[in-house]
């Protein structure tokens, strides 16, 4: 699970940890009995029932006269590899079993009489046939709902999560970055998501689909009165990716993990995006008894800022913008509050809100939670309708005017469930102006009935004057595949409303006809960016490519950029005869320069994915491997066009194309051979020294050769042609490189790109290294240094020259010496390492600071203190890991004196350094490496 403000939590073997190592455990329990959260102006907040009668909750479902709570201990004390978790039932305070032997618990959502749970890698229906209270019948809906195996990685965060129910009848699941390698609904239909989004499939386990992707680990998806979804997801290890609030429509793409960073992304923005937090689950404030400014806020939980947030939205386009965020609930003075979910009480509008009380156990296993009960009490609420009974068809059809969404649905499934029955007083309700919230679920129970009268009452309305409605039946068309609708839709197309745009797009898209191909097309520069991704979207999924409409869009100036997101990355024939054309007729740079790029980008297919989790920091790894190759002959026209580009009139083009050229393999030999012997150019032309280098090319092996070792060749293109014989095993090459580090009139640079691309293939033994210690070139002395492997002991004569480069005029070679010693485990150098680290002014102050830490010595224990109020973190951590390496070795005087001194922040850094960790012996930072690490792999 996730760690503190980072994700959801970790299992309980690092929760135990992190708590014990801070010593805290259960002995302040007590004197939390009687604490609360605090909560915003106008909130009343209570506790229902919390450990151990409630243990571990998550997800939260409530109905008449109960709240379902899921129990997770499988996430917390575990194991994580068993199915060991419950569904606990609370009424009057009562705690109760309703269901168990689950997998991790993860959402609850009730419709009538059954529970739908989602317990990765299953989604569920429960039931209580005989009323006892503990569910007697499982359906299991959908299978395969996660990673392969449930305890995937030892954790069970990132999966399958929240699910509610939509007006449209589906039940919309978030699941989180691990993904779905294979899930399986109840009808034998299958789905596969890479990476976090959401999904939906029908109460009966049909008709399973992706909704949308690119997220990271949404927890819940939270539905407006309109049908609209929103999540608030984590933020991951890199920081780069915030904590996210995503509007998510179908076919939406958020560009998580590689896609988002890209220089011309085609995803999705987010909504909103902040540091620091870990979204959980939340709800839309759709029922009554609220003030006028909550009706459809949302509200999520954020586990790590330890709030229940607030937002408030308000269209943007063909989306949202968040108008305010806020908090209605904060921890106060209750240290261990962490809400994770929230449900509605449909019987009278409150909330109920779970809370892990994370760091609340102790090593005895005592289990931990809360769940509260949250009320507003403000002057401003609004009174609450009364709850009709929904006996009669009557009162049914005027329930989806009710001011509560709840009571909306519950009505709406009654009146579909009676059938033709209720087909008149849903048409006629259909047809009446206002409310227009009563008018679209009047239209979602009409499609509950599934007759052809009910389609052609819904068909109706795409001429209706409301552009709400409008938008709706174009929803409910691409829902049902209804090809009647594809004319009405198209028409919808040149609608002012971005909003019905959207979702007409969208429809046509599922309808998968490409005739609609050139109505597409017409969209594909909408003014609104959501609305043009849609009409990208559609095109792709009708699979509507023409050569020659692609042609005419990409030459077209305002249709050009909105053409090259639609082709980026999309594998059919006529997009790349389509680029190929284009770089051989406009006369823009820039679009020649991106044409050519995104060729190379369809050179090779990405590498298929493989059901792994990618983990919680992608971004500090390469995005995977475009590797498959498909067909060959549209492969050798991509190479045709990257051929075009190393022949075009612009130096930057052709020395881009050259660059694309050397990533797409040995096949692009040919080109950059081309240009190494025609190239003008002298940036262009060392391009290509690199590319065939790269490449391993051994027919221009023998000029490389005779370029890095000319004299009379530039500079330049000698390192160009050594950086390429780096990759080379001939011999030949090699005795050239050795050749450039013994040239006594080789340039200094020359010689410096040479030594440690040598060193590390073994080939500069430390002996030969030592004599480049102290050349007259400071870069040749930087890399003999940084070339030293970091695990053999050395010479004493190379060993002073080492010490000796401390003192070196160049500062780079300077602060690399700082760093060599201590990676070297130089101890001789301590004193001259303390000197300088007790200088204020010295530019080296840091460095040594670092390396003393690096290497923890009694004799250095004042600095280590010091350093624990640096303001670098880093700084500060290493301090704390020396200090710790020598407990019990400092002399108690100096602690006492430094805690008396200094701030109690440094205090308890210093506590923790000395009583948390148990003693590391030999501690380095950066390792531990291979013994012929060079140190120059430590300074990247």
């Amino acid at each position: 699970m996730h760690l503190v403000g980072r994700d959801k939590a970790q299992p309980m073997v690092l929760a135990l940890f992190f708590w014990l190592v801070a010593g805290r455990g259960m002995a302040d329990e007590p004197a939390k009995e009687g604490r609360l959260p605090r909560t915003a102006e106008g909130w009343s907040i209570r506790r229902v029932a919390a450990a151990p009668a409630l243990e571990f909750p998550t997800a939260l479902a409530a109905g008449p006269g109960v709240v379902y709570v899921a129990s997770d201990p499988m996430d917390m004390p575990g194991p994580p590899t068993r199915p060991i978790d419950r569904i606990l039932a609370v009424r009057d305070g009562q705690v109760s079993v309703f269901a168990e032997s689950l997998w991790s618990v993860m959402g609850l959502e009730i419709i009538d009489d059954a529970l739908y749970v989602v317990h990765a890698p299953y989604l569920s229906r429960l039931r209580d046939r005989d009323h006892d209270g503990k569910a007697d019948e499982r359906v299991d809906l959908v299978t395969g709902l996660g990673p392969k195996l449930p305890g995937f990685n030892g954790l069970n965060d990132h999966i399958a999560a929240g699910i509610r129910l939509g007006m449209d009848g589906f039940l919309y699941i978030a699941v989180g970055d691990k993904g779905i390698p294979r899930a399986v609904g109840k009808d034998g239909k299958t789905i596969t998501l890479w990476g976090g989004g959401v999904i939906r499939v029908r109460p009966d386990g049909s008709n399973l689909q992706v909704v949308s992707s690119g997220e990271r680990s949404p927890m819940s998806v939270a539905i407006t009165a309109s049908g609209e979804l929103f999540s608030l997801g984590n933020d991951d290890d890199s920081n780069r990716w915030p904590c996210s609030l995503t509007h998510h429509i179908l076919g939406g793409d958020y560009g998580y993990p590689y896609g988002f960073e890209k220089p011309y992304p085609t995803c999705l923005p987010i909504l909103l995006g902040y540091k620091g937090g870990a979204g959980a689950q939340g709800i839309a404030l759709e029922e009554d008894g609220l003030p006028e400014d909550y009706r459809g806020n949302l509200l999520f939980c954020d586990w790590g800022l330890q709030a229940v947030m607030r937002f408030e939205l308000r269209p943007h386009g063909a989306t949202f913008s968040a108008k305010r965020r806020d908090s209605i609930v904060v921890k106060g003075e209750l240290e261990d509050f962490r809400p994770f979910s929230l449900a509605l009480d449909p019987a009278d509008g409150g909330i109920w809100l779970s809370d892990w009380a994370y760091g609340g156990w102790s090593a005895s296993g005592t289990k931990a939670g809360r769940l509260y009960r949250l009320d507003y009490r403000g002057t401003d609420r609004k009174p609450r309708a009364p709850r009709p009974r929904l006996n009669e068809v009557a009162e049914q059809v005027a329930a989806l005017d009710h001011p509560a969404l709840s009571v909306r649905l519950e009505a709406q499934r009654k009146l579909s469930a009676l059938g033709s029955k209720a087909f008149g007083p849903l048409r006629d309700r259909l047809k009446r102006a206002k409310p227009v919230i009563g008018r679209i679920h009047a239209l979602w129970a009409l499609d509950g009935i599934e007759s052809a009268d009910a389609r052609k009452a819904i068909r109706e309305v795409f001429a209706d004057p409301q552009p709400e409605i409008r938008a709706q039946a174009a929803k409910w068309a691409g829902i049902r595949g209804d090809a009647a609708s594809l004319p009405a839709l198209q028409g919808l197309l040149s609608e002012s409303d971005p909003v019905l745009r959207r979702e007409s797009l969208i429809a046509i898209g599922q309808l998968g006809d490409s005739g609609a191909g050139p109505a597409l097309y017409a969209n594909l520069a909408d003014a609104d960016p959501v609305v043009a991704y849609c009409a990208r979207q559609a095109i792709r999924r009708v699979k509507a490519w023409d050569e020659n409409i692609l042609v005419d869009v990409l030459m077209n100036p305002k249709r050009s950029q909105q053409a090259l997101l639609l082709v980026d990355g999309v594998y059919e024939k006529p997009v790349v005869e389509a680029l190929v054309s284009v770089l051989g007729k406009t006369d823009d740079p820039t679009l020649r320069l991106r044409a050519l790029e995104i060729l190379a980008g369809l050179y090779r297919k990405p590498a298929e994915w493989d059901g792994r989790w990618y983990g919680p920091d992608p971004l500090s790894k390469p995005e995977p491997p475009h590797d498959r190759e498909w067909s060959e002959d549209v492969m050798a026209r991509i190479l045709d066009g990257i051929r075009m580009g190393t022949t075009d009139a612009q130096c930057d083009i052709r020395l881009r194309a050259v660059e694309l050229a050397s990533s797409l393999g040995r096949a692009s030999l040919p080109i950059l051979r081309d240009v190494f012997r025609n190239e003008r150019d002298s940036e262009v032309f060392r391009a290509s020294i690199r590319g065939v280098g790269l490449l391993g090319d051994s027919l221009t092996l023998k000029f490389l050769i005779k370029l890095v070792t000319s004299s009379e060749t530039s500079t330049q293109d000698r390192l160009a042609a050594l950086d390429a014989l780096n990759h080379s095993r001939d011999v030949q090459a090699l005795r050239a490189r050795v050749g450039i580090v013994f040239d006594e009139k080789a340039p200094g640079d020359l010689v410096a790109e040479a030594i440690p691309s040598l060193a590390r293939g073994g080939f500069l033994p430390t002996a030969d290294l030592s004599r480049f210690l102290v050349h007259t070139d400071p870069r040749v002395r930087l890399a003999a240094l940084l070339s030293l492997r970091i695990h053999e002991k050395l010479a004493e004569d190379v060993e002073i020259q080492v010490l000796d480069l401390l003192d070196d005029p160049a500062p780079d070679v300077r602060r690399a010496a700082y760093l060599a010693v201590s990676a070297l485990g130089l101890e001789s150098a301590l004193p001259r390492l303390i000197e300088e680290a007790r200088k204020p002014d010295s530019p080296d102050r840091w460095a040594a600071i670092w390396s003393c830490c690096r290497m923890p010595h009694p004799r250095a224990a004042e600095i280590y203190l010091a350093a624990l109020e640096h303001r670098d973190p880093i700084l500060r951590n290493a301090a704390e890991h020396a200090l710790d390496a020598l407990r019990g070795r400092i002399d108690p005087q100096l602690l006492a004196s430094f805690k008396a001194a200094h701030s109690p922040a440094s205090e308890r850094a210093l506590e923790r350094a000395t009583a948390v960790f148990e003693p590391i012996q030999g501690w380095r930072v950066l390792g531990p490496f291979p013994r012929t690490t060079p140190l120059e792999l430590l300074t990247d």
